[in-house]
Protein backbone atom coordinates (compact mmCIF):
# COMPACT_ATOMS: atom_id res chain seq x y z
CA UNK A 1 0.00 0.00 0.00
CA UNK A 2 1.22 3.46 -1.31
CA UNK A 3 0.23 6.34 0.57
CA UNK A 4 -1.03 9.25 -1.03
CA UNK A 5 -1.69 12.91 -0.65
CA UNK A 6 -3.65 15.65 -2.30
CA UNK A 7 -1.13 17.99 -1.94
CA UNK A 8 2.00 17.40 -3.99
CA UNK A 9 1.85 16.41 -7.86
CA UNK A 10 5.27 14.90 -7.58
CA UNK A 11 4.05 12.53 -4.49
CA UNK A 12 1.38 11.86 -6.73
CA UNK A 13 3.13 10.16 -9.52
CA UNK A 14 6.03 8.48 -7.49
CA UNK A 15 3.58 6.98 -4.67
CA UNK A 16 -0.19 6.34 -6.28
CA UNK A 17 -2.72 4.31 -4.51
CA UNK A 18 -3.75 2.56 -7.93
CA UNK A 19 -3.35 1.82 -11.19
CA UNK A 20 -1.60 -0.14 -13.58
CA UNK A 21 2.46 0.03 -12.76
CA UNK A 22 4.39 1.66 -15.60
CA UNK A 23 7.91 1.81 -13.98
CA UNK A 24 9.51 0.80 -10.38
CA UNK A 25 12.05 1.02 -8.48
CA UNK A 26 12.24 0.15 -4.36
CA UNK A 27 9.57 2.55 -2.73
CA UNK A 28 8.97 4.60 -6.30
CA UNK A 29 6.84 3.44 -8.39
CA UNK A 30 4.71 5.58 -11.37
CA UNK A 31 1.24 4.13 -12.80
CA UNK A 32 -1.14 5.69 -15.49
CA UNK A 33 -3.35 6.84 -12.83
CA UNK A 34 -0.41 8.24 -10.66
CA UNK A 35 0.44 10.56 -14.37
CA UNK A 36 -3.18 11.31 -14.76
CA UNK A 37 -3.42 12.70 -11.22
CA UNK A 38 -0.16 14.69 -11.55
CA UNK A 39 -1.11 16.53 -14.94
CA UNK A 40 -4.56 16.89 -13.63
CA UNK A 41 -3.17 19.02 -10.46
CA UNK A 42 -0.61 20.68 -12.68
CA UNK A 43 -3.80 21.64 -14.82
CA UNK A 44 -5.52 23.12 -11.94
CA UNK A 45 -2.39 24.49 -10.28
CA UNK A 46 -1.95 26.14 -13.94
CA UNK A 47 -5.50 27.54 -14.55
CA UNK A 48 -5.85 29.03 -11.16
CA UNK A 49 -2.70 31.26 -11.46
CA UNK A 50 -4.26 32.05 -14.84
CA UNK A 51 -7.35 33.18 -13.88
CA UNK A 52 -6.08 34.82 -10.55
CA UNK A 53 -4.11 36.93 -13.05
CA UNK A 54 -6.49 37.43 -15.67
CA UNK A 55 -9.26 38.93 -12.93
CA UNK A 56 -6.40 40.98 -11.11
CA UNK A 57 -5.44 42.66 -14.75
CA UNK A 58 -8.63 43.69 -15.66
CA UNK A 59 -10.47 44.47 -12.64
CA UNK A 60 -9.21 47.66 -10.35
CA UNK A 61 -8.89 46.77 -6.78
CA UNK A 62 -11.85 48.75 -5.55
CA UNK A 63 -14.42 46.98 -8.12
CA UNK A 64 -13.47 43.95 -6.16
CA UNK A 65 -13.46 45.62 -2.74
CA UNK A 66 -16.89 46.43 -4.08
CA UNK A 67 -17.89 43.37 -5.40
CA UNK A 68 -16.89 41.16 -2.44
CA UNK A 69 -18.56 43.19 -0.15
CA UNK A 70 -21.78 42.87 -2.08
CA UNK A 71 -21.75 39.16 -2.83
CA UNK A 72 -20.88 38.28 0.67
CA UNK A 73 -23.14 40.68 2.36
CA UNK A 74 -25.28 37.79 3.66
CA UNK A 75 -22.74 37.31 6.40
CA UNK A 76 -23.49 40.58 7.77
CA UNK A 77 -26.32 38.82 9.85
CA UNK A 78 -23.54 37.09 11.52
CA UNK A 79 -21.68 39.95 12.68
CA UNK A 80 -19.06 38.92 10.35
CA UNK A 81 -17.05 42.01 9.23
CA UNK A 82 -16.81 41.19 5.28
CA UNK A 83 -16.37 44.84 4.24
CA UNK A 84 -13.14 44.87 6.71
CA UNK A 85 -12.27 41.56 5.37
CA UNK A 86 -12.82 42.34 1.80
CA UNK A 87 -10.56 45.27 1.93
CA UNK A 88 -8.09 43.35 3.62
CA UNK A 89 -7.55 40.79 0.90
CA UNK A 90 -7.91 43.70 -1.67
CA UNK A 91 -4.91 45.62 -0.28
CA UNK A 92 -2.95 42.44 0.07
CA UNK A 93 -3.48 41.90 -3.97
CA UNK A 94 -2.81 45.87 -4.24
CA UNK A 95 0.46 45.23 -2.60
CA UNK A 96 2.16 42.25 -4.41
CA UNK A 97 3.47 43.99 -7.24
CA UNK A 98 4.76 46.71 -4.69
CA UNK A 99 6.67 44.13 -2.76
CA UNK A 100 8.34 42.33 -6.24
CA UNK A 101 9.08 45.62 -7.48
CA UNK A 102 10.68 46.48 -3.92
CA UNK A 103 12.62 42.84 -3.89
CA UNK A 104 13.91 43.55 -7.27
CA UNK A 105 15.32 46.67 -5.81
CA UNK A 106 16.99 45.54 -2.34
CA UNK A 107 18.33 42.40 -4.50
CA UNK A 108 20.37 44.76 -7.35
CA UNK A 109 21.30 46.87 -4.11
CA UNK A 110 22.60 44.38 -2.12
CA UNK A 111 24.61 42.08 -5.29
CA UNK A 112 26.37 46.07 -5.60
CA UNK A 113 26.97 46.14 -2.14
CA UNK A 114 28.96 42.35 -2.46
CA UNK A 115 26.16 40.12 -1.19
CA UNK A 116 26.96 36.96 -2.37
CA UNK A 117 23.46 36.33 -4.08
CA UNK A 118 24.25 35.40 -7.63
CA UNK A 119 27.44 33.73 -7.29
CA UNK A 120 28.31 30.50 -5.35
CA UNK A 121 26.56 26.97 -4.26
CA UNK A 122 23.00 27.34 -2.95
CA UNK A 123 23.38 26.98 0.65
CA UNK A 124 25.52 30.61 0.48
CA UNK A 125 22.84 31.89 -1.92
CA UNK A 126 20.49 31.38 0.72
CA UNK A 127 22.30 32.77 3.62
CA UNK A 128 23.09 35.81 1.42
CA UNK A 129 19.03 35.89 0.78
CA UNK A 130 18.69 37.61 4.61
CA UNK A 131 20.34 40.42 3.66
CA UNK A 132 17.03 40.68 1.32
CA UNK A 133 14.28 39.92 3.75
CA UNK A 134 14.93 42.01 6.70
CA UNK A 135 15.13 45.44 4.64
CA UNK A 136 12.03 43.78 2.63
CA UNK A 137 9.96 42.82 5.90
CA UNK A 138 11.10 46.82 7.55
CA UNK A 139 9.60 48.47 3.72
CA UNK A 140 6.44 46.11 4.46
CA UNK A 141 6.24 47.48 7.97
CA UNK A 142 6.62 50.85 6.88
CA UNK A 143 4.58 50.49 3.99
CA UNK A 144 1.08 49.38 6.35
CA UNK A 145 1.76 51.67 8.57
CA UNK A 146 1.86 54.70 6.13
CA UNK A 147 -1.28 53.02 4.84
CA UNK A 148 -2.89 52.81 7.99
CA UNK A 149 -2.00 56.70 8.81
CA UNK A 150 -3.40 57.69 5.48
CA UNK A 151 -6.86 55.49 6.21
CA UNK A 152 -7.30 57.34 9.38
CA UNK A 153 -6.33 60.84 7.94
CA UNK A 154 -9.46 60.38 5.81
CA UNK A 155 -11.68 59.00 8.10
CA UNK A 156 -11.65 55.95 7.04
CA UNK A 157 -13.69 53.83 9.82
CA UNK A 158 -14.99 50.77 7.67
CA UNK A 159 -18.18 49.63 6.19
CA UNK A 160 -20.52 51.07 8.11
CA UNK A 161 -22.45 53.60 6.92
CA UNK A 162 -20.09 53.52 3.38
CA UNK A 163 -21.78 55.36 0.22
CA UNK A 164 -20.49 54.25 -3.33
CA UNK A 165 -19.62 56.61 -6.17
CA UNK A 166 -20.88 54.10 -7.95
CA UNK A 167 -23.68 52.06 -7.49
CA UNK A 168 -23.10 48.19 -9.24
CA UNK A 169 -26.04 47.01 -11.33
CA UNK A 170 -27.04 43.51 -12.17
CA UNK A 171 -26.44 43.45 -16.03
CA UNK A 172 -27.21 40.89 -18.72
CA UNK A 173 -23.72 40.17 -19.01
CA UNK A 174 -23.43 39.28 -15.80
CA UNK A 175 -25.80 36.87 -15.85
CA UNK A 176 -24.10 35.42 -18.64
CA UNK A 177 -20.92 35.65 -16.96
CA UNK A 178 -21.93 34.06 -13.98
CA UNK A 179 -24.03 31.07 -15.85
CA UNK A 180 -20.75 30.41 -17.87
CA UNK A 181 -18.58 30.29 -14.26
CA UNK A 182 -21.31 28.28 -12.96
CA UNK A 183 -20.69 25.65 -15.86
CA UNK A 184 -16.79 25.84 -15.62
CA UNK A 185 -17.30 24.84 -11.65
CA UNK A 186 -19.83 21.56 -12.22
CA UNK A 187 -17.61 20.69 -15.49
CA UNK A 188 -14.53 20.67 -13.68
CA UNK A 189 -15.78 18.97 -9.74
CA UNK A 190 -17.79 16.36 -12.74
CA UNK A 191 -14.47 15.96 -14.39
CA UNK A 192 -12.88 15.60 -10.80
CA UNK A 193 -15.30 12.68 -9.35
CA UNK A 194 -15.35 10.58 -12.84
CA UNK A 195 -13.73 7.31 -12.33
CA UNK A 196 -10.57 7.43 -13.99
CA UNK A 197 -11.21 3.91 -15.38
CA UNK A 198 -13.37 5.68 -17.44
CA UNK A 199 -11.17 7.84 -19.03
Amino acid sequence: MYPETRSCTVWKLLFPAEGQPLWQWWIFRITDLGIWKACFMSLRLALLVFVTTLLTLVTSPMDLTDALDRLFSFLKVLRIPVHEIAMMMTIALRFIPTLLEETDKIIKAQISRGAPLDRGNIFRRMRGFVSVLIPLFVSAFRRADELAQAMEARCYRGGEGRTRLKEMRLSSEDLWATALALLFCAGTLAFNWMPYRWL
